[in-house]
């Protein structure tokens, strides 16, 4: 009887054990250029190493990802053109010393409108996006705010 005990006291042991470590795993947060990876699957620790699934990273990242089972590869090749915001852009664009700015537009003055107007709403609904957009500037010296000219590119 006493043997029973001992053997059940040492797999509740086991079993509390391993659901903690388990219980931990599972909140893992994995953040790729600032911004935390959505993903499926959740991330695991093995033998000490961080796991994650390749296919959620390299959509994360905007990458193609091909798998060759003859030679045992996973390839993931990140497109040329894509633009990621990164952690010090977008806290970039939230300090109130922001140099980031809607661009002067060229146009006729419909146009100007409809784009200030969308560079408005993205600033206000998707300030990725509008990071996206309003970094695509170059400063050169000159005119303009603070001695500078804007161009979009």
């Amino acid at each position: 009887m006493k043997k029973v005990r001992v053997l059940t006291l040492i797999v509740l042991l086991v079993l509390i054990i391993g659901s903690a470590a388990y219980a931990t795993q599972t909140g893992i947060r994995v953040f790729i250029n600032g911004v935390e990876l959505q993903r499926e699957i959740p991330a695991q620790y093995v033998n000490g190493v961080l796991m994650l699934p390749a296919i959620e990273v390299a959509k994360a990242i905007n990458a193609n990802m091909t798998v060759d089972p003859q030679m045992s590869t996973v390839s993931i090749t990140q497109n040329a053109f894509m633009f990621t915001p990164t952690r010090s852009a977008v806290n970039y664009w939230y300090t109130p010393d922001s140099d980031i700015v809607i661009p002067p537009i060229d146009g006729t003055d419909a146009f100007k409108a409809d784009i200030t107007e969308a560079f408005n709403l993205l600033k206000e609904k998707d300030c990725f996006s509008y990071v996206a957009a309003a970094t695509y500037i170059v400063r050169t010296h000159g005119r303009g705010r603070g001695g500078h000219s804007t161009h979009i590119l």
